[in-house]
């Protein structure tokens, strides 16, 4: 093919630097939304960018494109412009963006354009972020998102990543770059490593590799290692409900009658065993709340299977002891299942019913449902966040949790939310993480900062 054009979306070039003071250097600045000639480079990196990229500068032609917002903090409304001038004015096969954005808007503009540049065929290569935060548009799917290697010793080194979102690994060690002042610099990061990747797809494209599905195979063929992020096992999804029956009366289903209102479903029946003593009382009594629905509290011989389609199950903790109990319990399961009744349980039940695999639900965390570690990058919140949290099983958490949602549905917030009890889900909660008394979450510090963290 003819000479690779790439775009450098930095902060200009520093053209009187004297490696490169008879380079024939291209370029422009965009400010405010302005197109302006001048693209002189007052921090240095944009330099050191391009003096890397240069490396293959007889097979190709290269575009500086300043973004002055850099000198306070890119601006996302200001890339999204830049990206978009690129599609609509300039003939472009590779764009450099060796920065991004730790936190995006409400709008999805930015991720918009990448993928209407990918549709192109025109290759975004993008960096993230050196502080561990996953970052933009590097983690977009139609973005080449490149971060530091390990063992990428050389500029010519790569790891191939088998993943959505982080793809390529390359040498952003400390190295010697052109700089501003002083002239040159010994400094690593991502920025570095994505301008290597950068040469590498210049490469590729030169033997007539220009897809991008086609190029991430190339860098998979000769990465030195690979790794996989994206193989994991998600959770178990709550079956729909539209009519259930609570069993036994304990702590678990307490708030859902208490906030019965919130549930998307019907509450058909409170049962409980006969040796509760609460058989012939009501929920309205039982919590001593004039609010409350007022259930009557049958035995669980009572249950009518042909008026539900889902049993939500309380904790047995205090009831596996005894014989009576589990052989009426365990009838109950048996009959459930024959109809094809959702089970969903807040303990882990088939350890002592014959149930298995996907006959009921029950919200467990295990290592096996959290993704690899994404090289250490963790996602930043961009939008307000309470927490509730305390020790005790008394404090009423999870009734806290459930009174702000209340609260800020009824000022119309869009609230998202990770509910603390197995129930979290029935209240139409966005993730559950049991942690709470019995908790069912099986996994360590580390991995739990890292789910939360997706999740939030």
């Amino acid at each position: 093919m003819n000479k690779v054009k790439v775009a450098i979306i930095d902060s200009g070039v520093n053209q009187r630097h004297v490696k490169l003071k008879n380079d024939n250097i291209k370029g422009f600045s965009i400010n405010r939304f302005e197109i302006r000639a001048d693209f002189q480079d007052y921090i240095g990196h944009g330099t050191a960018i391009y003096n890397i990229i240069r490396e293959n500068l007889e097979c190709v032609e290269i575009t500086n494109i300043r973004i002055d917002s850099l000198l306070t903090g890119m601006l996302e409304d200001e890339l999204v412009f830049t990206l978009q001038y690129i599609y609509d004015n300039l003939d472009i096969n590779v764009i450099n963006i060796s920065m991004g954005l730790n936190v995006l808007g409400k709008n999805n503009h930015l991720e918009e354009i990448c993928e209407r540049l990918r549709s192109k065929n025109i290759i975004i290569v993008a960096a993230f972020d050196n502080d561990g935060s996953i970052s933009y548009p590097a983690h977009f799917e139609s973005v080449i998102g490149v971060t530091d290697g390990k063992y990428c010793r050389g500029k010519s080194d790569f790891e191939y990543v088998e993943s959505k979102h982080i793809n390529i690994c390359a040498k952003g060690s400390v190295q010697r770059v052109a700089w501003l002042e002083p002239e040159y610099l010994m400094i690593g990061g991502n920025s570095f490593a994505c301008a290597h990747v950068t040469n590498q797809v210049i490469k590729f494209m030169e033997k007539g590799i220009l897809l991008f599905s086609d190029i991430l195979a190339s860098f998979e063929r000769i990465g030195r290692r690979k790794y996989t992020l994206d193989k994991f096992q998600k959770t178990l999804e709550l079956p729909r409900i539209h009519n259930a029956a609570l069993i036994p009366f304990v702590k678990e289903m307490h708030a859902l009658v208490r906030f019965e209102e919130m549930l998307p479903f019907k509450i058909m029946g409170v049962y409980d065993f006969i040796q509760s003593g609460m058989i012939g009382s009501t929920t309205r009594h039982i919590l001593a709340d004039e609010n409350v629905g007022n259930h009557i509290i049958r035995a669980i011989e009572e249950v009518d299977l042909n008026t539900i389609d889902s049993l939500i199950i309380g904790s047995m903790e205090a009831f596996l002891g005894t014989n009576k109990i589990m052989n009426a319990f365990t009838k109950m399961i048996k009959e459930a299942r024959d109809k094809k009744i959702n089970i969903i349980a807040m303990d882990q039940i088939s350890i002592y019913f014959d149930l298995i695999g996907d006959d009921y639900y029950f919200p467990e965390i295990t290592i096996k449902n959290v993704r690899p570690n994404p090289f250490g990058k963790l996602f930043r919140v961009g939008i307000p966040v309470v927490g509730v949290y305390g020790t005790s099983s008394k404090q009423g958490k999870f009734t806290l949790q459930l009174l702000l949602r209340r609260k800020l549905q009824e000022k119309k917030y869009l609230v998202g939310q990770i509910g603390t009890e197995p129930t979290a889900l029935l209240f139409e909660m966005d993730y559950v993480y049991p942690c709470g008394y019995n908790s069912t979450v099986k996994i360590g510090q580390l991995d739990e900062i890292r789910y939360l963290n997706r999740l939030i």
